[in-house]
């Protein structure tokens, strides 16, 4: 997969392997020049890594979904069926009356206004249950970051703004 702009005369390509590649010198480079606070980070990270998963879910399918269903609802579609005097019944007045198709999409977008607004994007009154595979995920994260500071302090690797020298 290649990614392609240009801008006044300059092309630019980035590929996902070199992309990557990218994210994975900087996070080393960020190990070597300040070991303890990329400890604090995979610390923090530990107790919740389900976290960069969750932000890259919003931004692909949960915000597109809630402005989808913002401007299905704005149409007159929402939670107990077409609003009275909405677009959507003039629409379904004059195109079908009483009789609307089953596939058509008025009735697929009746579908989709019926979900409500907050549904894609909130989630707090289910209980998160974290699989094995997330688990064992943040229990490295946390040996990973007892490791780098233990490994900094040994070889007292300290570099970052705040260091005591």
């Amino acid at each position: 997969m290649h990614i392609t702009t240009n801008s006044i005369g300059h092309t630019i390509t980035i590929t996902i392997p070199d992309a990557l590649d990218s994210a994975i010198q900087y996070a080393l480079r960020l190990t070597n020049e300040h070991p303890q606070g990329f400890a604090l980070l995979l610390f923090i990270w530990s107790f919740y890594p389900e976290f960069p998963f969750d932000i890259v879910y919003y931004i692909l399918i949960g915000i597109p979904t809630v402005l989808f269903l913002s401007v299905i609802n704005c149409l007159g579609f929402i939670r107990r069926g077409v609003a009275r005097g909405s677009y959507a019944a003039e629409y379904q007045s004059r195109m079908y009356g009483p009789f609307t198709p089953a596939n058509s999409y008025f009735a697929q977008y009746q579908s989709y206004g019926a979900l409500g607004i907050h549904h894609p994007l909130s989630d707090e009154d289910l209980p998160r249950r974290r699989g094995l595979g997330m688990t064992l995920f943040s229990w490295g994260l946390f040996l990973a970051s007892i490791y780098v500071f233990l490994d900094s302090v040994v070889h007292n690797r300290n570099t970052g703004k705040w260091s005591a020298e």
